[in-house]
């Protein structure tokens, strides 16, 4: 697509991570990205997606939306929605401890939840992914996504989870392996999963094939699996704030401001 505009200077995302850009072929073109992935201190101030990844695990663990839409069709029975246990007693395991995986882990800790994490960058981490996994009730995942790490919360990690375990995606649908996933949900292994983003959701015809896709079929007739469309980061006000900065920045790139 990029060598269609010889004339092209700049290209605008206001996303933290730039997996549909082919940014390899924007440098050599000498094409500036502007874009949210390398700008941590504005980044720090926006803080949806650490608060969507509570909210799903509450919304799955509790099965809000479902109890809901009970209520919705004339039940009123709080029996039928009893969670096994409380947060407050259950460890939390973040997969990346960068920006986010660090906000989740402070509201993780307010509930009463104990927190580990995985990231070889970061000093406290635990030494391996699988150790996280094999202690953790709740696995969520918070790292980059790069050619290199496709498939790292693979089929042995999600084995090596606590059976009832609860796994949450809200980073990138190319770190978990979903086939793995939807197996250990039917299995009972996995009690539930919450994910915010499905692999393969930065092709063009995606949302075509979206209704046949494996997920949204099983996600269709039970209640421990809940998807949302990649909302993480869609606050009004964090919409705004990414918008103006990478216009902004694209404007300093063109010499404008």
């Amino acid at each position: 697509m990029l060598k269609e505009f010889s004339q092209l200077k700049v290209l605008v995302s206001n996303t933290t991570s730039i997996p549909h850009i082919d940014s390899t072929f924007a440098e050599k073109m000498d094409i500036k990205i502007c874009a949210l992935h390398d700008e941590p201190d504005f980044l720090d101030s926006i803080t949806p997606t650490a608060e969507h990844s509570i909210g799903l695990l509450l919304s799955v663990w509790r099965k809000i939306p479902f109890s809901h839409l009970d209520v919705c069709s004339g039940n009123w029975n709080r029996r039928n929605w009893g969670a096994p246990k409380m947060l407050s007693k259950m460890t939390l395991g973040i997969v990346g401890f960068g920006r986010l995986g660090s906000k989740v882990a402070k509201i993780a800790i307010a509930m009463g939840m104990e927190v580990n994490f995985y990231d070889p960058y970061v000093d406290g981490s635990v030494k391996s992914l699988k150790q996280l996994a094999s202690k953790s009730n709740v696995l969520s995942i918070h790292a980059a996504s790069t050619p290199t790490n496709r498939g790292l919360v693979s089929k042995d990690i999600l084995e090596a989870l606590p059976e009832g375990a609860v796994v949450i995606n809200t980073a990138r649908g190319e770190l978990l392996d979903t086939n793995a996933l939807l197996k250990l949900l039917k299995s009972g292994h996995l009690a539930a999963a919450a994910l915010d983003t499905i692999d393969g959701e930065y092709f063009p015809d995606f949302t075509n094939k979206l209704r046949d896709h494996p997920l949204i079929d099983y996600a269709k007739n039970h209640q421990n699996l809940l998807i949302t469309p990649h909302i993480g980061g869609s606050t009004i006000d964090a919409w705004t704030a990414t918008e103006r900065f990478v216009i902004e920045k694209a404007a300093k790139a063109l010499n404008l401001i």
